[in-house]
């Protein structure tokens, strides 16, 4: 039997705790209360960008692909943006 969605409250109550401990422990580490962005942007030259880097991605493995498991993550990606309008759009 499944969970209610009533049953998810705590565990969706919690999550966000979990979340900023992590940030905390990685600030800690790192002396920065930056210190995720600054690990990003130092071991792999990543930056906040809203999304554009995906956007820009998809269109370009799906054209020209690399390979199986990157046009897999590109539909995957695609696939789970559509669930989510229609979820969204349901229960509104």
């Amino acid at each position: 039997m499944a969970p209610s969605a009533s049953g998810f409250g705590p565990v969706l109550r919690q999550a966000p705790i979990g979340l900023v401990g992590y940030l905390g422990f990685v600030a800690a580490g790192t002396g920065s209360w930056t210190g995720w962005q600054d690990i990003e942007l130092r071991g792999w030259n990543t930056r906040f960008d809203w999304g554009r880097e995906a956007i820009e991605w998809i269109p370009r493995t799906l054209l020209r692909p690399d390979g199986a498991f990157p046009t897999l993550i590109a539909l995957l990606v695609i696939a789970a943006v559509v669930l989510a309008v229609v979820s969204i759009r349901r229960l509104s």
